[in-house]
C-alpha cells in the first residue's frame, strides 16, 4: 500500500511537471539556441529513417548560403537509418530527396535534433523534437518544392499576389495548427517570420531567373520594393534562414552589371561579403563577427576558386577578433591537412609544365638551393600586391629562385598578363585545368597566391608557405 502510494504521488509529480515545463515553454519569448555563438556552436542531428516497405535512395543537403554545400546521398534499407552531425549558431534550411523526388526542405533548429521517418509515401517526424518541426512542416507544406511554370508569363505585380497568397496559406495553416497544439511564442514568431520572407524570396527568385534565362530585366513596383527592404531591414529577422535567399537574390537583382574585366561570379561574391556590413554595422557587436566569420568558413569549405576570394577572406581576417581568426584557422588547417599531403605535392613537381615557348618543364627543374613556387592567376589582386615582396626576397637571398605557376585561367590571358606587366621571376609556368585535382592534393585549399618551397635535395620546406611580407618565410631560407 506505502509503495503504491509513493506511485501515485510520483505520477502526479511527473504529470505537474509535465504540464508546467508545456506551459512555460508555451509562454518563452526567446529561442533555445538565443546564446549560441559562431565560438560556440550547438552541436545538432538530423536523422532519417526509412520506415517503409522497400528500400529508397537520398539525397540531403545542407545550405550553406550556396557555398561550401555539403551533401550526403546514398540508399536506405528498410529500417536503416543516416544520422548526420550539424554544428550551428543559428536555424538553417536543408533539402531532402527521396527517390530522385525532391521535399519541401526541412529546417534544422541549434539545439533540437530532428528525426524524420519516411513511410513510403510521405515523412514526418518522430524525433523528441516533433512538436516543433511538424508545425514547422506546415510551412514548408504551404510552399511547393517546384516553382509554378505559369508564372513566368506574368508580371511582377501578378506574381507577387501569387505569393502574397501564398504566404497567407501558410499563415492559416499554422494558426489551424496552433489552435491544436501547444506551441511556443518563439516558435510563432518564427513560423510568421519565415511564412513572410518565403513569400518575398520566391518573388524575387522569379525576377532573376527572368532576368537570367530570358534576359527580362525586370523593376519592382514601389509598393513591393518597400515591402521587401522593410524585410531586410527589419533586426528581428536578421538570424532567419530565409533572409540569407532573400537579401542575396534581392542584392543580385538590384546590382549594377559588373564593371569591364569583372565576372558576374565575382560581383556577386564581392555583393555577399559587402551585403553582411551593410546588415550588421561594425558597431552591432558580436552577432556581426558571427556572420563575417560563418560567411569566411564557408569560402574555406567551398573548394572553387574565384578572382577577389582571397582579398576577401583577408579582408575579414582583419575585421574579425584574434579568437574568431584562431578558429578559422583551425578549420583551414583541418581541410588541407584532409585534402593534401606532402607527398601529392612532390607528385605534383615532377609533372611537366607547359612554358610560355610551349616547351614542356618539370617543376623540379631547379637552378637555385631554394625555390619558391607561387600559383596565381590573372586578375588576382594579392597575388600583384606581393610583387614588391618578392623582389625585396630575391635581392636578399641570391640561393633563392621564383617560380610562376599560373593555374585558373584560360592560356591566352595568361601569356597576354606576362607580356602587358614585369613579374618578378625566373620561370612562367602554366597548369591546365586537368591538373587541378593534383594541385588540390598538393596544396589543399586553392587560393591565390599560395606558396610552396623546395630546399637543397628536393626537400619540402612548406607546402602553404608564409607569403613573401611575411618575416617568417625569411627563417625558412638558410
Amino acid at each position: 500500500m506505502k509503495m503504491l502510494r509513493v506511485v501515485l504521488l510520483l505520477s502526479v509529480f511527473w504529470a505537474l511537471t509535465a504540464g508546467c515545463s508545456e506551459q512555460l515553454e508555451e509562454q518563452r519569448d526567446t529561442a533555445p539556441w538565443e546564446d549560441v555563438t559562431f565560438l560556440g556552436k550547438a552541436t545538432t542531428y538530423f536523422t532519417l529513417v526509412n520506415a517503409g516497405a522497400d528500400s529508397i535512395s537520398y539525397r540531403y543537403d545542407m545550405d550553406r548560403n550556396q557555398s561550401g554545400q555539403k551533401h550526403y546521398s546514398g540508399k536506405l534499407g528498410q529500417g536503416d537509418s543516416i544520422r548526420v552531425k550539424h554544428s550551428l549558431f543559428r536555424p538553417i534550411r536543408s533539402y531532402l530527396g527521396i527517390n530522385g523526388t525532391s521535399m519541401t526542405g526541412p529546417y534544422l533548429l541549434p539545439t533540437l535534433n530532428r528525426r524524420i521517418s519516411w513511410d513510403g509515401d510521405s515523412y514526418k517526424d518522430t524525433g523528441t523534437n516533433s512538436i516543433y518541426y511538424a508545425y514547422l512542416k506546415t510551412l514548408d507544406d504551404a510552399f511547393p518544392s517546384v516553382g509554378d511554370a505559369s508564372l513566368l508569363k506574368l508580371p511582377l505585380d501578378e506574381v507577387q499576389q501569387h505569393q502574397k497568397g501564398l504566404t497567407q496559406e501558410a499563415l492559416k495553416q499554422g494558426e489551424a495548427y496552433a489552435a491544436r497544439n501547444r506551441v511556443s511564442k518563439w516558435l510563432k514568431d518564427f513560423y510568421q517570420r519565415e511564412a513572410a520572407l518565403k513569400g518575398a524570396a520566391a518573388l524575387e527568385s522569379q525576377r532573376g531567373y527572368l532576368d537570367y534565362a530570358y534576359k527580362k530585366t525586370l523593376s519592382l513596383p514601389p509598393h513591393v520594393h518597400h515591402w521587401i527592404d522593410s524585410l531586410l531591414d527589419d533586426p528581428n529577422n536578421l538570424t532567419m534562414p530565409t533572409r540569407d535567399k532573400l537579401r542575396q537574390s534581392h542584392s543580385y537583382n538590384e546590382a549594377a552589371p559588373p564593371v569591364p574585366g569583372m565576372t558576374l561570379g565575382n560581383r556577386n561574391n564581392r555583393l555577399d561579403f559587402e551585403d553582411i556590413a551593410d546588415s550588421f554595422p561594425t558597431d552591432d557587436g558580436d552577432l556581426y563577427h558571427d556572420f563575417l566569420a560563418e560567411w569566411t568558413e564557408n569560402q574555406l569549405l567551398d573548394y572553387s576558386t574565384y578572382a577577389n576570394k582571397d582579398e576577401l577572406i583577408a579582408r575579414a581576417r582583419e575585421i574579425l577578433p584574434a579568437d574568431y581568426v584562431q578558429q578559422l584557422d583551425y578549420i583551414r588547417d583541418s581541410i588541407n591537412a584532409r585534402i593534401s599531403s606532402d607527398g601529392a605535392a612532390l607528385k605534383l613537381l615532377a609533372l611537366p609544365f607547359a612554358s610560355t615557348s610551349d616547351t614542356l618543364t618539370p617543376l623540379l627543374h631547379r637552378t637555385k638551393p631554394y625555390t619558391l613556387y607561387k600559383f596565381w592567376f590573372p586578375g588576382c589582386r594579392p597575388c600583384v600586391s606581393q610583387y614588391p615582396f618578392e623582389r625585396e626576397l630575391l635581392a636578399e637571398y641570391p640561393n633563392l629562385e621564383l617560380v610562376n605557376v599560373a593555374y585558373e585561367t584560360r592560356k591566352d590571358h595568361w601569356r597576354e598578363y606576362i607580356q602587358k606587366n614585369e613579374m618578378p621571376g625566373s620561370q612562367q609556368l602554366y597548369l591546365p585545368k586537368q591538373k587541378r585535382e593534383a594541385a588540390q592534393a598538393a596544396l589543399g585549399m586553392l587560393g591565390a597566391p599560395r606558396y610552396l618551397m623546395l630546399g637543397p635535395g628536393n626537400q619540402l620546406v612548406c607546402r602553404n608557405c608564409p607569403k613573401p611580407n611575411d618575416a617568417l618565410l625569411t627563417t625558412l631560407i638558410k
